[in-house]
Formats: C-alpha cells, structure tokens, sequence
C-alpha cells in the first residue's frame, strides 16, 4: 500500500475547498444571470408586443418618428437590442465557470479547452456588439433628425473595430484549439468536474 505524501493532503483540501467556493459563486451568478436574461428577454418581447400594437391597432407612439411605420420598426428595432443583450452575462458566467474549474483540475487539455471556450465566448459577446451598434444606428436614422455624416462614420469606424477584433478572436480560439488534440477529453473531464 502507497501513502501519499501528508505535503499533499492540504493542497488537495485547499484545491477542494477553492472548487466548492468557485462552485458556490458561479452558481450564485448564473442564478443572478439567468434572472437577468429573464427580465431583458421579457422587455424585449414587450417591445415586440408594442411594436405589433402601433403597427395593427393604431395604439399611441412617439410622434417625433412621424408616421406610425416608423415608430413601429423603431419599436422593433429597440426590442432586438434587448434581445441580443439577454443571453451575454449568462455565457460570460458560464465561461468563466468552466475556465476556473479547469484552473483548479491543472490539466493542460482542460484549460486549453476551457481558453479557447473564453476566447468563443468573447467573439460571440464582440458579435452581439456589432449588431446592437448597427441596430442602434438603424434606430437612429429613423428619427426625425436622422444621422449626420460624422455620426455615420464613427458608427462605421466602431462597427469595422469591433469586426476586426472579431476575426481576431475567432483565429486565436481556433489557433489555441489547434494545440491541443485532446480537447473532446477535456470537454468531457470538465462535465464530469463540474457534476
């Protein structure tokens, strides 16, 4: 029989302990998240609701957008924002999660994976970005005052950098998969650790 070092016991104990507060955290901020995306997504159909309602039933709108057209598409516009913002903290949560816990498993496959995850997850948030800028400038050109040249061109340059950065991400999250052969272990290392 093989006795383990006692140096070892209290590095494990404490890798368990940090694992059921990181556990104990995540879960808190997932609920917290969820909640969140709940209430963003509940707007949002509300907007969409209202929105149909200008549209079919001559309800009351804003008559700074001029015609009732407008002011629904505008409505709509407004409600896909919220919508593209629902789902962003839940998946950041979610990343961070699987990136500590494989911090705390220590092996190599499990935090390239859990990198590379982050690296998605921060395209897929830069992506949402752009749309809610485009949706936004969309918004804006509906006013009455509409969008300036100036203002067209920043939210192009904003649009443009924020695309570049997109890309930039996409080939480091597939550049970090690409070192790593054993990911789909990982993948399933990091599913049986966080059970």
């Amino acid at each position: 029989m093989i006795e383990t070092a006692p140096n070892n016991r209290p590095r494990k104990l404490a890798k368990q302990l940090v694992a059921l507060v990181a556990m104990i955290t995540f879960s808190i901020a997932a609920l917290l998240a969820c909640i969140i995306m709940a209430g963003l997504m509940a707007i949002a159909f509300a907007e969409y609701f209202h929105a149909w309602a200008i549209f079919f039933w001559n309800a009351p709108y804003d008559t700074s957008l001029q015609t009732r057209d407008r002011a629904a598409l505008e409505g709509a516009i407004r409600a896909t924002e919220f919508l593209f913002l629902a789902p962003v903290g839940y998946l950041v949560t979610l990343a961070l999660a699987k990136y500590v816990y494989a911090s705390v498993s220590e092996t190599r496959a499990a935090i390239a994976y859990a990198e590379a995850e982050v690296l998605r997850v921060k395209s897929f948030v830069i992506g949402l970005l752009i749309a809610i800028v485009a949706a936004n400038a969309v918004g804006r050109a509906l006013t009455a005052k509409g969008v300036t040249l100036a203002q067209s061109g920043a939210l192009m340059l904003i649009i443009g950098v924020l695309a570049l950065l997109f890309f930039a991400l996409q080939l480091w999250a597939a550049h970090v998969s690409r070192e790593q052969p054993a990911l789909r272990d990982a993948t399933d290392a990091l599913d049986d650790d966080g059970q």
